[in-house]
């Protein structure tokens, strides 16, 4: 759906990417982060600019059934990614050890000194 409405150039090839472009004549930053868990594409425009992005996507994606969904259905996918989100899955008071982030992290972190008790390492 992207590659209708903008250059390929201007469309990251990389995970956890992002590019300056436009799509459809909208200055855009292009990320693709797949935030849901899924192989997809973020779009940070200015607020001018994000309703006529929005009605320009939604004309674009007639043609694959694309329909809105609301924060519920990607918290959904997000949580079947093990994409946590940070002040709800953990915060300064839910460590990532609790939030079963453990592979991500070494136990000689950079962690604050306040937060090192939190952690058990202090």
């Amino acid at each position: 759906m992207l590659r209708k409405l903008t250059n390929e150039e201007n469309i990251p090839q990389k995970y956890y990417y992002f590019l300056e472009g436009d799509v459809a004549g909208i200055p855009c930053v292009i990320s693709q982060t797949g935030y849901t868990g899924e192989l997809g594409y973020e779009l940070y425009a200015s607020p001018a600019k994000a309703a006529a992005l929005w009605e320009t996507l939604m004309d674009a994606g007639a043609d694959f059934g694309l329909v809105p969904c609301g924060l519920g259905a990607r918290d959904t996918l997000r949580l079947e990614a093990s994409m946590v989100l940070y002040g709800h899955e953990m915060s300064d008071y839910i460590t990532p050890l609790e939030a079963n982030l453990a592979v991500q992290i070494s136990r000689k972190g950079n962690f604050t000194k306040t937060n090192q008790k939190y952690y058990g390492l202090a």
